[in-house]
């Protein structure tokens, strides 16, 4: 299992992005540039509060989830939160992965081990 050990977001490590809807987002403090040429919404998306703005890609309008912005996501990987809050977008909280090896990752956390199935008596 993944253990990794996050710093506590401080004025000196990260900033907070305003969202809509009385949300924030943290962000490395290297990623302010790169983040502040959008304006980010709240959105909530299978449960979680996400950061996403929109861009124009030849005439079409696309979404842009930032913590992919941020981690430079390929096509075909998902980004996945260590500390799974979805609005801690610090570059050492994201990890891209294969979606097999997000899912087995997941399926670890919710049942203790590999393929171990919660019975009901």
């Amino acid at each position: 299992m993944l253990q990794v050990k996050l710093e506590k977001p401080t004025i000196h490590n990260s900033r907070v992005v305003a969202l809509s809807k009385g949300r924030f987002a943290v962000i490395s403090l290297g990623s302010v540039g790169l983040v502040g040429a959008y304006h980010w919404k709240a959105i909530m998306w299978n449960f979680r509060w996400y950061a996403y703005s929109t861009r124009r890609i030849d005439g079409t309008r696309c979404r842009v989830a930032m913590h992919r912005l941020l981690a430079d996501t390929p096509p075909g990987e998902v980004c996945h939160h260590y500390n799974k809050n979805s609005l801690d977008n610090r570059l050492g909280n994201l990890l891209n992965q294969m979606p097999r090896h997000h899912r087995e990752l997941h399926r670890i956390r919710r049942w203790g081990r590999k393929n171990q199935r919660k019975t009901t008596i």
